[in-house]
């Protein structure tokens, strides 16, 4: 990845190869989407306390917002795979960038 797309597709690059709007907008994308596995790993970790405590409504509760944030990962994963696709084709289809990549990957 460092090679073949992170080379070429920095946000801190001052003349990248792909679109800084292009990297930008993935790097939004992405970054919804780690929040929400954050907040689903908090959630279920919080979630087993009132399992512990014997309290039904706050496990139900808990239980709840875990789902509604793996449901909001999983309609943001498609979002991320349209976000990436501009940048592989610019990446693609630069000649110089696949000669440099594959040259060294061979290497």
């Amino acid at each position: 990845m460092r090679e073949t797309f992170y080379k070429y597709a920095s946000s801190r690059s001052e003349h990248p190869l792909v679109d800084k709007h292009d990297i930008e907008s993935a790097l939004e994308a992405w970054h919804m989407y780690w929040v929400a596995l954050e907040w689903l790993f908090i959630l279920s970790s919080f979630g087993i306390l009132p399992a512990f405590a014997g309290s039904d409504w706050l496990l139900i509760i808990f239980w709840i917002a875990s789902m509604c944030a793996l449901l909001f990962m999983h309609l943001r994963y498609g979002l991320l795979e349209r976000r990436v696709d501009p940048q592989i084709q610019q990446i693609a289809g630069n000649a110089e960038a696949n000669r440099k990549a594959f040259a060294e990957s061979a290497a």
